[in-house]
């Protein structure tokens, strides 16, 4: 089980921390309305404070976990002009992000960015937000704890192998519910890059070497990057191998998409030094599964 190595390797990489019980996520929400045309400002404060209280009262888990211990997330929510005040309706694109601290520093490693540009929610001040795991309530509670078990589940991947299992299951089976609301990114039109596709990637059994990929970059390979860097770098060489197998039996992939959109930046900064043999494999490598950053990758040579 994942979460107990988690707890061993926190307290020990925060020993002297004071303890106290929390929720999982340590969790900031933010709304911005500047696009959308309306006198009313106090709603999107509102709608800010439902949707923070919201995902850190639920308890996500039946593990433990103190203060110290909490994922650091963010949810960014940019209101489109389309939006509704008066109807009640909320178009939005969001960024979804989560990071993880790195053994013996204070460095804290992105492990997820994503941008959902297809959140379209009612939202009402005065009507209470309710979640249950088997039954579809509102769209925005299904939204909000859909990504909150995505960012447990990938969190606790980076500890273990396939730790995050048990969570992608109860995001797929929000997904799945979600589809017959009828609800925008929820699969209707078949476009591969929404979020039902992100959750059925991670699930599919052709993506187990990704899921393996994300325990040896963060736990083989970044944890153990102060003590040897020249090590770690071939471990997330190896895991950059992994990825690399599930691009060639699926080409089209928002998952491994997603996961360059968080790591490019950090795979630079950690390939910028090193054996050049490594590094020029690394970089040739880096510019098959991201051609999107190839430029800056061909910096490194």
């Amino acid at each position: 089980m994942k979460y107990p190595l988690r707890k061993l390797f926190l307290l020990v990489l925060l020993a002297c921390c004071n303890i106290g019980w929390a929720q999982e996520l340590d969790i900031n929400v933010t709304v911005n309305g500047e696009r959308v045309q309306t006198q009313e400002q106090q709603v999107f404060t509102d709608l800010q404070n439902a949707m923070e209280k919201f995902l850190l009262s639920q308890e996500w888990t039946t593990d433990t976990f103190e203060e110290f211990e909490r994922i650091k997330s963010n949810i960014q929510v940019t209101l489109n002009s389309n939006t509704d005040i008066n109807n009640q309706v909320y178009e939005a694109n969001v960024q979804i992000q989560s990071l993880r601290p790195v053994y013996g520093t204070d460095y804290e490693t992105p492990v997820m960015n994503y941008l959902d540009n297809k959140w379209l929610f009612s939202y009402r001040p005065s009507d209470p937000m309710i979640f249950s795991e088997n039954t579809y309530s509102t769209e925005l509670t299904s939204l909000m704890a859909y990504y909150s078990y995505l960012i447990l589940a990938l969190d606790y991947d980076t500890f273990s192998p396939k730790g995050g299992t048990p969570f992608y299951e109860r995001a797929l089976n929000i997904a799945n519910y979600s589809q017959q609301s009828g609800g925008r990114g929820w699969d209707q039109l078949g476009d591969k890059r929404d979020r039902v596709f992100l959750i059925r990637d991670l699930t599919n059994p052709l993506f187990e070497p990704f899921r393996e990929a994300l325990y040896e970059y963060h736990r083989l390979g970044m944890d153990k990057f102060e003590e040897n860097p020249d090590e770690a770098r071939k471990v997330i060489l190896s895991a950059l191998r992994k990825i690399e197998q599930v691009r060639d039996a699926v080409p089209i992939s928002i998952t491994i998409d997603m996961f360059f959109d968080t790591k490019a930046p950090e795979l630079i900064n950690v390939f910028s030094q090193g054996d050049k043999t490594v590094i020029a494999e690394a970089v040739q490598l880096m510019i098959k599964l991201n051609p999107t950053n190839a430029n800056k990758f061909r910096k490194l040579l």
